[in-house]
């Protein structure tokens, strides 16, 4: 009783063995880029061009003992981070993916989003006027006729509805008790321009 009141950790856990799959987007990038926008969810003109815009930008680099992943590693640590969804979307599922720690997978995502942010008007474009009616049809083709206007949306959202909806009701029951509908969008890369 006594060491279990006294120790935070009763078994130790064996480390999480880690394999880098970084090396394998250069093979990719060359003789597939299928499988590299499946990874990263850019194409490989796109990923130059954004590591050209950024690679300069003062975050990446700092005074410390502890020298920074390059630029283009910690970005594509960030494409897949922020490109999955589900448990690949965890800094731990990323981490396993590069072979390198939950807090480095953190600092490469905080890297990028600054270095992007501070370049936002050059590395960030909405689709034109034609294309962006391309992306709707598109949609609506996909998925269904309702979600023509839904081409570019937040994926996460909860919405409560104040009661339960009279056509299908239960349906709408979530986990958490409550009767509401959670925003799950598709943001289509149809239209993905490298024009950095």
């Amino acid at each position: 009783m006594v060491e279990i009141k006294t120790n935070c950790i009763l078994w130790h856990a064996p480390s999480v063995p880690k394999c880098s799959q970084l090396y394998i987007l250069d093979y990719w990038r060359v003789h597939s880029p299928d499988c590299f926008h499946c990874k990263l969810q850019v194409e490989p003109e796109t990923f130059d061009a954004l590591i050209n815009q950024i690679e300069e930008d003062p975050t990446f680099y700092s005074n410390s003992n502890c020298p920074q992943l390059p630029v283009h590693l910690q970005l594509s640590i960030f494409l897949f981070h922020a490109g999955h969804y589900s448990n690949a979307a965890s800094p731990e599922g990323a981490a396993q993916w590069a072979g390198i720690s939950v807090g480095a997978v953190e600092k490469c995502t905080d890297h990028v989003i600054i270095a992007l942010l501070s370049h936002h008007d050059k590395v960030i474009h909405l689709p034109e006027a034609d294309e962006k009616e391309d992306l709707k049809n598109y949609m609506a083709k996909q998925a269904c006729p309702e979600w023509h206007g839904g081409y570019l949306l937040a994926d996460g959202l909860n919405i409560l509805f104040f009661q339960c909806p009279g056509l299908y009701g239960d349906a709408w029951f979530d986990k958490d008790g409550e009767y509401s509908i959670d925003c799950q969008v598709c943001v289509s890369m149809l239209y993905v321009r490298a024009t950095l």
